[in-house]
This record gives structure tokens, C-alpha cells and sequence, in this order.
């Protein structure tokens, strides 16, 4: 026959949270081994349950349960005819047992209760889990995440939680997304990030409160917890509280502000969190003022938050492309190989060895520099998936022979991206050229200086019949600092195919491409976009005689008779290009492609400018800055 017990339950430990929305209890009654009991539970102030509207006491919610375990049951119980500071909890359990075992919240414990393990079969481990990611409650906390344990021989179940907390209020809230914090211990001097939540156990016969992780095969290590806003966001007059494994953190707190626009403040207090004995204690931080707060760097962005960074359009984190290294004054490294690096501005000494799958990225906003003080640098392609990526870099190249890359392999090249590089191309020299395909490649933001010349000088160069993905140019300053460079162009390859292309926004300037072709060369083309370029080329009448130049020339099509060039289609979407021709307007002129006359509409709007409006009044060769006048402002690089 079944039976009902009543038993009581005093909670004792931290102040806490919200009701949790937890399945409801299911009845076992086909269980014969199982009785229904009801404990009645009470709270004594600054304990389980919900902030009462004074900030100090406590009590119990609907929807609360708790998890009870015996040697062979684990089963939640629910929250009943609640009274503020008392409630009752029914559900199933097992009859007869010498110690009954309960959790808070029921859904902090595994399924079984119970934790075991090749090694440890035997059942003295009870798991629980204090959440990574928290859900922010105004003046209280995540319900999910503070955890309580318990036991009881004699009918009295005295909880005690195996968390403590910090609390805050919040000055512009409203910009926040979410909050990262961050413990240091320190230990013989030595400081390292403390474990402060994941999946653990506590030890039946070794003390129930202290939450540990280091059992053989079980359980995860965590060392940020995230807080995440409420739903309404977060509010300048209330207190939050993120909960955590007890540490005594004398290293000091971390805490990153990930607003809503990407952006990361991080603020560091250095001082010891706790003087002793941290479980059930709350330390208040008082009001915290993001914006007082330094940015945080893109090395703890990428490597210690684990947040995504972008190169382009690719995205990159930790998980896809593994640890990174930081290169600093400090550091052991100072070369740049294969991995993800991170370059400290303030260093100027960083250098490059070799590419294969390489990230380089400066730490901060400003631009850091790596040096290649040698011949060309190779890149190397193999069978699984290569990459060159490099984002606000200034590449100083010394020594070049022929090019600063080339690359050599069997494979294909996947992805060559540029992102606010800065560079300067030495006398004679070209940038890339490879034996073998590339799939994308991407130029973005970045400004590339060239010198005076007439030998043929390409940003990129590939032999090979092959198809690329992609091919971006957009938003570059690519001007010559010392007279005209002639015989030009972003990209040549004029057995390929090209999938997609843009060239967008550049402002090319003393930059002539080769007569009869184009800046960008290619077999053919399938889809793209060529507008609001700007072309400072005031020589070109004097430079080419008057033969005709393009800004894209797809070698398919060259063959076309100049009745087919008129009413040929262009796969690429033309939306106008300005040129600057200086003086005179020769009667040879640059033409958006090379099948399309300059009168022909499906050119789109191509203009030809001379002296009386020179798009950029006071062009500085000498140091790249090329800025438009207002009838021109939307052609050409933004900076």
C-alpha cells in the first residue's frame, strides 16, 4: 500500500531568484517500489526562492521544484499551497531509505541523480550543474542557476547552496547585450582563470556543498559564465547577480560588456573578490559604467570570450580555426607561421616565415605591422582547405625579388583575404603569383601603394585554366606616389572563369592598366557588380595613344565584331565608374568592358571628366589621400 509522509525541509544558504517553468511531476503509482510524499519547506531570510519586494527576504514561487534521490529513485518534486516563506513539495520517491538527498533546482541534477563512471560504479556522487550561460532577473537571480543541496536521515532536509555570487547595477543598460564574467586565483604567485561553473558532482561522504569537476571522464570545465539580458533588457535601477562555483579569486574579477552593436568593453578589478570562506556570500560591485571601460582586445575577443571575429565576409572563431597567439613585447613568438596571431600595435618587430593556414590580425583598432625581410613569401596548398588572411596589417616586404608571394603546391588555394592592409609594393615588383587555383579572393578597405613604371605589374596572377568563387575588390586605394604606373591590373588570369566578381568603390589613381585590356582580366564572367569606381587617369590620352582600355576585359568576348560588342550583354551589373582624364578627352577612352561602347546604354552611366572638374581637387600622391568633391563624394573609397 502507498503512502503519504510529510516531511520538513529548512533552506538555508543564499538569497535567490525566480520560479523556474519546469515539467510538471509525473505520477509513478505503477512503481510499487515508490510512495508519494509531501515535504512542507520553509525559508528563513536570505536563503532559496525569490527576492521579496524589500530586497531581503525570501520566498518560495510556483513552478519551484526540487530534485529528490535515494539509492534508486530520482524524481522532482513540485511546489504546493505556498505561504511566502513555506510551501509544500509532493511527488514520488523511494520508502524506507536511511538518507534521502535533494537538489535545487531539480533541473541543476542528471536524469538518474546519480554520477558514475568505469572507475567509480559504486553511487557517493550526487551531479550538478551550475550554468554557463545565465539569464538575467532583475534584483534576483538566473532561478536555474543557484544550486542548493541537501540531505536528511531524521525528516529535515537543511539545504545549503554551493554557490556564491556577485550583484551590480548597470549605467546605460540599455546598449548591453550580454555580460562575461571573468575569476582569477592566484597560487605560489602564479594566476590562472578560475573553474567557475560547468557540470560536476558533489561527494556524499565528503562534504555536499563543495561543488567539485575532477572525476575521471565526467563532467565539464567552464571558466566564463555568460549573462545574458532579460527580455526587456536589462534596467539602470535594478540588481543583477551572476551565480558561480565559490572561489576565492585573488586575482581580481573580470567583467566583458558585449553591447548590442558587436562592440566589447572589458573591466578589470585586480583586488581579491573574497577574504574566506566565498560559498553562500555575495559580493556587490556596486554601479558599473561601461564606457569608462577600455575596449577589450581582439585577442580576448577571439580567444578567451570565444566570440566571433571577421575577416570580410568569412567569419572566424576559435572553434573553427583553433587557439591563436598573441605577438607582443612579452611574448616567446615573434614569427608569424601557420595559426591565428594576433599583433600588438605597439610592437613593430613581429615577422613572417612561411603561410599555409594563416590568420593575422592587430590586436586592437590600430594597425600593426609584420615585416618580411627575405625573398618572396610561398604559399603552400594541399589537399585540405588553405587559407591567407590578414586584417588591419601593415606589410612592410623587404628584399622581394620578383613578387612578395607565390604560391606552390598540388591543390587548391581556398580563401586569399585582405581586409585593411596596408602595403607598399617595391619598384619593379608584383604581389601574387600561384601555379595552382584560387577560390576566393578578397581585397577590402585596404590601401596598396605603388611606384612609377612600365613592366607589368599584377595585384594577383594565376597561369591556370580553373573557376574562382569569388573575386572582390572593394573600397581600396591603389595609387602610384611617384609618376604613372602603366601595365596595371587587380587581376589576371585570362584562362579563368569567374563566378562571382565585384569591384565597387576603389579609387585607382596614376594607375594605368595594360593597352587593349583591362584592370581585371579574365576568361569569362557569370555574375557580378562594377560600379561607383573612381579613375584618376589624367595621362591616359598622352599614355595610350588613343586605343581603348576597360576596366573588366573578358577575353570570350574580345573576338566579338563591333556590331556584336554593341548588343552584347554584360553578365556583370555596370552601375558607372567616373574617370578622370585630365586635359584633353582622347577619342580612345576607358570603357567599363572591353565589348561595350561608351555610348552603348548597357554600359551604364560612364562619365568623362577634365581639369574644369576634377573629381579630386587636391590629390596627394605622395601619401594616398584621394578626397572627392561633393558631385563625386559616392564614387570611389570611403575613408
Amino acid at each position: 500500500m502507498k503512502k503519504r509522509v510529510s516531511l520538513l525541509i529548512v533552506v538555508l544558504g543564499l538569497t535567490t531568484i525566480s520560479c523556474i517553468k519546469e515539467n510538471p511531476v509525473v505520477p509513478v503509482e505503477d512503481n510499487t517500489d515508490l510512495v508519494q510524499m509531501t515535504f512542507t519547506a520553509s525559508s528563513s531570510d536570505n536563503t532559496k526562492a525569490i527576492l521579496g519586494e524589500d530586497g531581503l527576504t525570501v520566498n518560495w514561487q510556483e513552478g519551484d521544484q526540487i530534485k529528490v534521490i535515494t539509492s534508486d529513485s530520482a524524481n522532482p518534486f513540485a511546489a504546493s499551497n505556498i505561504n511566502g516563506k513555506t510551501a509544500e513539495f509532493s511527488g514520488w520517491t523511494q520508502d524506507g531509505v536511511d538518507t534521502y538527498y535533494a537538489v535545487y533546482p531539480a533541473v541543476a541534477a542528471p536524469s538518474e541523480g546519480w554520477v558514475t563512471t568505469s572507475e567509480h560504479q559504486e553511487k557517493n556522487y550526487i551531479g550538478v550543474t551550475i550554468p554557463v550561460t545565465q539569464t538575467a532577473v532583475d534584483n534576483s537571480f538566473d532561478p536555474r542557476a543557484f544550486v542548493a543541496v541537501s540531505k536528511t536521515s531524521d525528516g529535515n532536509f537543511n539545504f545549503s547552496s554551493i554557490v556564491s555570487a556577485i550583484k551590480f547595477k548597470l549605467t546605460n543598460p540599455e546598449n548591453i547585450d550580454r555580460i562575461i564574467f571573468r575569476g582569477v586565483n592566484v597560487s605560489n604567485e602564479v594566476s590562472s582563470y578560475a573553474i567557475l561553473a560547468g557540470t560536476g558532482y558533489v561527494d556524499i561522504n565528503n562534504g555536499l556543498t563543495t561543488f567539485r569537476y575532477n572525476l575521471e571522464n565526467y563532467g565539464t570545465k567552464e571558466s566564463a559564465i555568460t549573462l545574458l539580458a532579460p527580455a526587456d533588457g536589462f534596467k539602470a535601477d535594478k540588481y543583477y547577480y551572476i551565480t558561480f562555483r565559490p572561489n576565492l579569486l585573488g586575482g581580481g574579477v573580470e567583467l566583458y560588456f558585449v553591447l548590442k552593436d558587436g562592440t566589447v568593453h572589458k573591466a578589470v578589478n585586480k583586488t581579491a573578490l573574497f577574504d574566506a570562506a566565498p560559498i553562500n556570500k555575495v559580493k556587490d560591485l556596486q554601479t558599473l559604467n561601461y564606457s569608462i571601460f577600455p575596449k577589450a582586445s581582439n585577442y580576448e575577443i577571439y580567444q578567451i570570450l570565444g566570440r566571433n571575429l571577421k575577416i570580410g565576409d568569412i567569419v572566424i572563431n576559435k572553434s573553427t580555426y583553433g587557439d591563436a597567439t598573441l605577438i607582443n613585447a612579452d611574448s616567446k613568438t615573434k614569427n608569424v607561421t601557420s595559426g591565428v596571431f594576433f599583433i600588438d600595435p605597439a610592437f613593430s618587430e613581429a615577422t613572417i616565415s612561411s603561410v599555409g593556414k594563416t590568420i593575422v590580425i592587430s590586436n586592437t583598432d590600430e594597425r600593426a605591422t609584420i615585416t618580411r625581410d627575405a625573398a618572396t613569401l610561398n604559399l603552400s596548398a594541399t589537399a585540405d582547405r588553405d587559407y591567407f588572411m590578414m586584417k588591419n596589417i601593415n606589410y612592410v616586404a623587404k628584399n622581394v625579388t620578383t613578387r612578395l608571394f607565390s604560391g606552390k603546391g598540388t591543390g587548391s588555394f581556398e580563401d586569399f583575404y585582405f581586409d585593411k592592409v596596408s602595403i607598399e609594393i617595391p619598384e619593379g615588383k608584383s604581389v601574387f603569383y600561384s601555379s595552382f587555383p584560387l577560390e576566393n579572393v578578397s581585397v577590402t578597405d585596404c590601401d596598396i601603394k605603388l611606384h612609377a613604371g612600365t613592366g607589368e605589374l599584377n595585384l594577383f596572377q594565376q597561369g591556370e585554366s580553373c573557376t574562382y568563387k569569388k573575386v572582390v575588390f572593394s573600397n581600396n586605394v591603389i595609387w602610384s606616389c611617384d609618376g604613372d604606373r602603366q601595365s596595371f591590373s587587380l587581376f589576371k588570369n585570362r584562362k579563368s572563369t569567374i563566378s562571382d566578381i565585384k569591384v565597387t568603390y576603389n579609387t585607382l589613381a596614376g594607375v594605368y592598366p595594360a593597352a587593349s585590356y583591362g584592370y581585371v582580366q579574365a576568361k569569362t564572367m557569370s555574375a557580378g557588380n562594377l560600379q561607383n569606381n573612381l579613375l584618376l587617369v589624367p595621362n591616359y590620352g598622352t599614355l595610350f595613344n588613343d586605343k581603348y582600355t576597360s576596366v573588366i576585359w573578358i577575353s570570350d568576348d574580345s573576338s566579338l565584331s563591333k556590331e556584336e560588342q554593341k548588343t552584347h550583354k554584360s553578365p556583370v551589373n555596370i552601375a558607372g565608374t567616373v574617370v578622370y582624364y585630365g586635359a584633353s578627352i582622347p577619342q580612345g577612352r576607358v570603357k567599363n568592358t572591353y565589348y561595350l561602347d561608351s555610348t552603348n546604354p548597357s554600359a551604364g552611366s560612364l562619365y568623362n571628366k577634365t581639369n574644369a572638374n576634377n573629381p579630386v581637387p587636391s590629390p596627394d600622391y605622395k601619401n594616398g589621400v584621394f578626397i572627392q568633391n561633393q558631385d563625386n563624394a559616392n564614387f570611389g573609397a570611403k575613408r
